[in-house]
C-alpha cells in the first residue's frame, strides 16, 4: 500500500469555473432525461463536433502503437471496449496474469491482447485503471526504470475499497501524486468523472457527444489523449494543468466529478 494512502480528510476543492446553473453531480443529460445542459463558456470544443474522427485522426490510429491498460476491472474493461470499437489495438493486463484474461479476449476479439503488466506498460499510452490503494504495487510490478516519453493516463480517484474513505492528499491533487510514481512520464488525468457503465456506453447519444474532461502539464500529451477520445466519439475538454484542471475533475471534492454532460451538435 502506498504510504500516501491514509483514508482521512477529503481533499479540498479549489474554486474555479463551474458548470452551468442546474448541472449537478449525478445529473443525467441524455435526451431521454429531457434536459441537456450545454458545456459552459470556456470549455474548449474539439474539432469535428459530432462528425467523428477526421482524416488525421484516422491515419494516426492506423499507425499508432496499441494502448496499454493496466487493470481489467470495470473501468479497464469499459475503456478497452470503447477503444476497440474505435479501431484501436489494446494490450490489457491484471495482477493475475494473461491466462486469467483469455476468456475476456475470446469474447472481445483479436484486437484485445492479454499481457503482463510489464508488457502493457511498454506501450506509448498506458492507462492505470486500478484502485487507488493499489497504485504503488502496480507501478512496481510494471518494473519500468524509465517512464520517459510514455503518456500515462490516470482515471483513478483517491478512494476505494474496502472503506471508500477519501485519502489524505496533504493538499495536493491526486494526479500530482500519481505523477510522482511514474517519473518522466507525461501524465494526463482523464476518464475519472464518469461511472464505468456510462464510460463504456456509446458516447454518441441522441442529444450529442458525451463530454470527457482531461488535464495535464504537457500540452502535446493532452492533445494526444484528446485526439484518442475524439476518435472514440467523446467530446474532449482540456482543462489545462493538473494543479487547476485536475482539482476540478477530482472525486471527491471537484465540481466536475460525476457530471454527465453532452456536447450539443
Amino acid at each position: 500500500m502506498p504510504d500516501f494512502v491514509k483514508g482521512l480528510p477529503r481533499p479540498r476543492a479549489r474554486s474555479g469555473p463551474g458548470p452551468p446553473a442546474g448541472a449537478r453531480a449525478g445529473h443525467t443529460t441524455d435526451a431521454a432525461a429531457g434536459e441537456v445542459p450545454r458545456c459552459w463558456p470556456g470549455a474548449r470544443r474539439e474539432a469535428g463536433r459530432g462528425q467523428g474522427a477526421d482524416r488525421g485522426d484516422i491515419e494516426e490510429s492506423r499507425h499508432a502503437m496499441p494502448i496499454g491498460i493496466i487493470g481489467a476491472g470495470a473501468v479497464g474493461q469499459a475503456l478497452a471496449g470503447r477503444f476497440l470499437a474505435a479501431g484501436e489495438q489494446v494490450v490489457i493486463s491484471n495482477s493475475r496474469g494473461p491466462a486469467s484474461l483469455r476468456a475476456l479476449a475470446a469474447r472481445t476479439g483479436s484486437a484485445l491482447r492479454p499481457a503482463t503488466v510489464g508488457e502493457a506498460a511498454d506501450q506509448e499510452i498506458v492507462v492505470l485503471a486500478v484502485p487507488w490503494r493499489r497504485l504503488g504495487e502496480v507501478v512496481a510490478a510494471a518494473d519500468v526504470t524509465d517512464w520517459q516519453e510514455r503518456i500515462v493516463v490516470d482515471p483513478t480517484n483517491p478512494l476505494g475499497p474496502p472503506d471508500f474513505r477519501a485519502a489524505d492528499l496533504g493538499g495536493r491533487v491526486s494526479s500530482e501524486i500519481v505523477a510522482g510514481l511514474v517519473p518522466g512520464a507525461r501524465l494526463v488525468k482523464a476518464f475519472n468523472t464518469l461511472p464505468p457503465d456510462v464510460l463504456g456506453a456509446d458516447p454518441l447519444t441522441p442529444a450529442g457527444r458525451r463530454v470527457i474532461f482531461l488535464s495535464g502539464d504537457h500540452a502535446r500529451a493532452n492533445e494526444r489523449v484528446a485526439r484518442l477520445a475524439r476518435r472514440v466519439g467523446w467530446a474532449a475538454t482540456d482543462l489545462g494543468r493538473l494543479a487547476d484542471g485536475g482539482r476540478l475533475q477530482e472525486f471527491p471534492g471537484g465540481p466536475l466529478a460525476a457530471l454527465k454532460l453532452v456536447m450539443e451538435p
